[in-house]
């Protein structure tokens, strides 16, 4: 079994890499993992630091809302 996680996120730098790092990786149930975080138009290095911790990234171009940000397509 695969799971994703989605995180919405605005300007969350400060608490970005602790959240992706406290993902469960694996388990007997996981076989693989993926984050997908959605930086609904950060102004600080949301992006850069979930790109560096393995996450894939889609940004909106402007703060758009949560709930836009569960429709963001890849």
């Amino acid at each position: 079994m695969k799971l994703a996680v989605v995180i919405p996120a605005f300007d969350e730098e400060g608490t970005i890499g602790s959240v992706i790092t406290s993902i469960p990786k694996l388990n007997k149930r996981i076989s693989s993992t993926e984050v997908i975080v959605v930086d609904d138009g950060s102004s600080d290095k949301t992006a850069a630091i979930a790109k560096s911790l393995g996450a894939y990234v889609v940004s909106h171009n402007g703060n758009k809302g949560v709930g836009k940000a569960f429709e963001a397509e890849r």
